[in-house]
C-alpha cells in the first residue's frame, strides 16, 4: 500500500512541474499584436460590448448610435495589444493605442487582423 501511494504521490509531482512549466512558456510568450480592421469598435466594458452587439444584431442602428461616443467607439487602423481571450467567445479584451496614450477596451474577435 506504501508503494502504491508514493508512486501516486510521484505522479501528482510529475503533473504539477508539467503543469508549472506550461504556464511559464506561455507567460514568456509574446504579446498578441496588430492593427484593427475597418469599421472596428472598442467599447468600455463587456457589458456595453454586449449591448452594442444586441443592438447590431438586432438592426437597431438608433441605439447603436447612441452608444458610440458614450461607451464604444471606433478603433479601426489603431494598434492593439490582446489582453485576454475568452474561451469560446466572440469577444476580446485588449488595449488600444491612440495619440500617445492607450485604453482597455471590448472588441469582437472578427475585428482584429
Amino acid at each position: 500500500m506504501g508503494h502504491v501511494k508514493e508512486e501516486v504521490m510521484k505522479t501528482l509531482l510529475k503533473t504539477a512541474l508539467a503543469i508549472f512549466a506550461v504556464v511559464m512558456i506561455a507567460s514568456t510568450a509574446e504579446a498578441e499584436t496588430g492593427t484593427f480592421n475597418a469599421n472596428s469598435i472598442g467599447c468600455i466594458s463587456e457589458d456595453a460590448l454586449d449591448e452594442w452587439g444586441v443592438a447590431s444584431g438586432n438592426n437597431d442602428k438608433r441605439h447603436a448610435e447612441t452608444l458610440m461616443g458614450r461607451v464604444c467607439f471606433w478603433v479601426s487602423g489603431r494598434e492593439y495589444t490582446v489582453i485576454e481571450r475568452g474561451f469560446m467567445s466572440w469577444k476580446v479584451k485588449v488595449r488600444v493605442y491612440f495619440e500617445g496614450d492607450s485604453a482597455v477596451v471590448w472588441t469582437p474577435s472578427g475585428h482584429l487582423k
